[in-house]
């Protein structure tokens, strides 16, 4: 299963691409943002398991370029008619070339056409004002504000906003979303 925008090529996650992911969670200049500035370690085999068995409901995506080159993920988990999500896109060259809210979109236009749900919520760091501004740009609401909700891997406390999109504001912009 392999969907096209305008901008990329978005797909399942498999087990071949473990290395790819690991690689991408490990490095702290890609995951800072996430709040881990010293990278992920990743068990390459539970990696491997996770994506041999993972379910529509639960779903890793990997954004490639047109020409099949990984360059960054995204993922859904839906669980009591929400879905939770998150993006990142890995490789720094490709950032700020309207390829992450392209895949944003499709991402959204795919959970609100496929499922059956009432809302998709996200959060973010409040220091990634690049990443709020593409959610309030595809009609995200903010909803909460998690002041020093956790530790980083620096002893930094990290503060959160969550963002929701409800269906009723998809409905309400859907040509934003979902392209014929």
């Amino acid at each position: 299963m392999m969907y096209t925008t305008e901008s990329c090529r978005i797909r399942p996650a498999t087990p071949e691409d473990a290395t790819v992911l690991a690689t991408w969670w490990a490095d702290g200049k890609i995951m800072e943002h996430a709040g881990f500035p010293k990278g992920l370690n990743t068990n390459h085999v539970a990696l491997k398991e996770r994506l041999l068995v993972q379910s529509k409901m639960d779903t890793l995506w990997l954004i490639e370029q047109h020409d099949g080159h990984p360059i960054g993920e995204m993922h859904h988990r839906i669980k009591n008619a929400q879905a939770q999500i998150g993006i990142k896109l890995c490789v720094a060259s490709t950032q700020g070339q309207g390829i992450g809210p392209d895949a944003l979109k499709w991402l959204i236009c795919y959970l609100f056409t496929q499922f059956d749900i009432t809302e998709i919520v996200l959060d973010t760091m409040i220091e990634n004002t690049r990443a709020q501004k593409v959610y309030e740009r595809l009609h995200f609401q903010k909803v909460n504000l998690l002041k020093e909700c956790w530790q980083d891997q620096l002893g930094r406390m990290r503060t959160a906003i969550v963002y929701r999109l409800s269906r009723h504001d998809f409905l309400q912009h859907a040509s934003t979303y979902c392209q014929s």
